[in-house]
């Protein structure tokens, strides 16, 4: 049976769970460890919030790899190819190079800080001075998966016990973060931009050779994750290792799309490309490749801004950090939060949603002019709905131009966190409260 496909597509692996093995050593009485309990129990409950059994995968390190050996291949190469971190923040993860190079390996594949914020998610075992932990992880709020005890924090005990106190604590702060990595995921697959390809544009993918059936399944259940409509066409198995799709028709001559992986074919031998073009890369080429054929031969819908009660706007350019944005209003509001990332925002759109009750401009790549016109239009807004909530998130910058004076009751903020930002979740919240 091949294996399970992630569910954020362009990617191997959906969670990396970064631990030091010494909080995963069962005590005295248990048969498993710590980290292996959250490990399940997660796994179980991202699929009960997705809706589906055989939901994605979650990478953890089961190698029992001696520490003082060099850093691992296999390690290295899953971190890179990982939507989302996942780290168990404790003395030992602290104390574990490893685990520091797993956190450092992961924001080099993201791009930098920049573009790794939002896609780390922080389980707190115990306490660990903020000053202490890496710059990438100090201001996130992170999970506590720890309760004080005569003014001690230690781990809720795993697996807890029914009808503790543990137990109530546990599956609360379990769900809010299956909940959380959902809608992460469910971002990251939204920005891989695959679910644009129009319903109207028919997908066949052909018979591949029998040494290539696994790999076809994975293509499937990459398409199916990507909500891309496919059924199967008549077409004739090629002699080579190579994957067919063809797009647009049940004419076996309508344009074809052909997938191979780098190493299993000779690139310079002429024949393989006369049947159509061929593509030589990763899997999220191809995927990538059958968006931009359809989107060329259909109409895509405009991305529909769903009822909301909170919109984030910005430039294309932020959206990393409207991600990480709506990650944190989220969680102390439980709001239902949009993104709206444009270079011309339509302010006709915003005003048919009924249930907006609060905006955030970013002040960011858009610019100032860019960042006073949405102003503008949010001011001319809040004038027709008083209770209307806007922002402004103009973080400090070199070269970057003031805004001047922002219109009345508009929150600046100039940082996701601080007085400011407490301030504005606090008059957000309330509003939004049933």
């Amino acid at each position: 049976m091949p294996a399970q496909s992630a569910y954020v597509t362009g990617y191997e692996h959906d969670v990396f769970v970064s631990y030091a093995h010494v909080d995963n050593k069962p005590l005295t009485g248990e048969s498993t460890g710590w980290v292996d309990v959250l490990h399940n129990d997660l796994s179980t409950r991202l699929a009960q919030v997705i809706g589906r059994t055989h939901w994605g995968r979650i990478w953890i390190d089961h190698l029992r790899i001696d520490p003082t050996q060099p850093f691992p291949a296999e390690i290295e190469t899953a971190v890179r190819r990982t939507a989302t971190l996942l780290t168990v923040l404790s003395t030992g993860w602290q104390s574990s190079d490893w685990c520091n190079t797993e956190l450092q390996l992961f924001t080099q594949a993201c791009g930098g800080d920049g573009e790794v914020r939002g896609r780390i998610f922080v389980v707190r075992r115990d306490r660990i001075d903020p000053e202490r932990q890496p710059t990438q992880l100090r201001k996130l709020n992170g999970f506590d998966f720890c309760r004080e005890v005569d003014g001690e924090r230690i781990p809720i005990a795993l697996p807890p016990v029914r009808g503790s106190d543990d137990w109530d604590a546990y599956y609360a702060i379990l769900w809010k973060l299956a909940r959380r990595l959902r809608e992460r995921m469910e971002s990251l697959k939204a920005a891989a931009g695959i679910a644009l390809v129009p319903a109207a544009v028919p997908v066949y993918v052909g018979e591949s050779p029998a040494a290539l059936h696994e790999q076809e399944a994975q293509v499937i259940g990459q398409l199916n994750q990507a909500q891309i409509r496919w059924r199967s066409g008549e077409s004739q198995p090629a002699e080579r290792p190579v994957i067919e799709i063809r797009l647009g028709g049940d004419d076996p001559s309508s344009p074809r799309l052909r997938w191979a992986l780098p190493g299993e074919i000779d690139p310079g031998d002429a024949t393989l490309y006369e049947q159509g073009p061929l593509i030589l890369g990763p899997l999220t080429e191809l995927l990538r490749a059958v968006e931009d054929w359809a989107l060329r031969h259909g109409q895509a819908p405009a991305p529909a801004l769903e009822a909301a009660e909170f919109v984030i706007l910005g430039h294309p350019e932020d959206r990393a950090l409207a991600e990480y944005l709506r990650e944190q209003l989220t969680m102390p509001c439980e709001l239902r939060c949009n993104l709206l990332l444009e270079e011309d925002p339509s302010w006709e759109r915003i005003k048919t949603l009924d249930s907006l009750r609060g905006l955030l401009i970013v002040y960011g790549r858009g610019g100032a002019d860019w960042t006073q016109a949405q102003i503008a239009a949010c001011r001319g807004l809040s004038l027709s709905r008083r209770d209307l909530i806007c922002a402004v998130l103009d973080e400090p910058g070199r070269d970057k131009p003031s805004l001047g004076h922002y219109p009345p009751r508009f929150h600046r903020l100039d940082a996701i966190s601080g007085s400011a930002f407490a301030r504005f979740v606090a008059a957000l919240c309330p509003i939004l409260a049933p």
